[in-house]
């Protein structure tokens, strides 16, 4: 299974809508995304990880 992912946009975007939909949409990702290092404690830790990881 690929740990990628797109998310596209047509059109204009009511920021704050679209920054809510986007929060509820990575929320249930979550669900489904297993992070590689269970130490690290929240999402933005893991995403963070992964850049790095992907910087190497």
């Amino acid at each position: 299974m690929s740990d990628k992912f797109t998310i596209k946009f047509k059109g204009i975007l009511d920021h704050a809508a679209t920054k809510k939909s986007i929060e509820q949409d990575i929320t249930k990702m979550e669900k489904y995304l297993k992070p590689r290092k269970s130490s690290l404690d929240s999402t933005k830790d893991i995403v963070k990880n992964n850049l790095a990881d992907k910087k190497k």
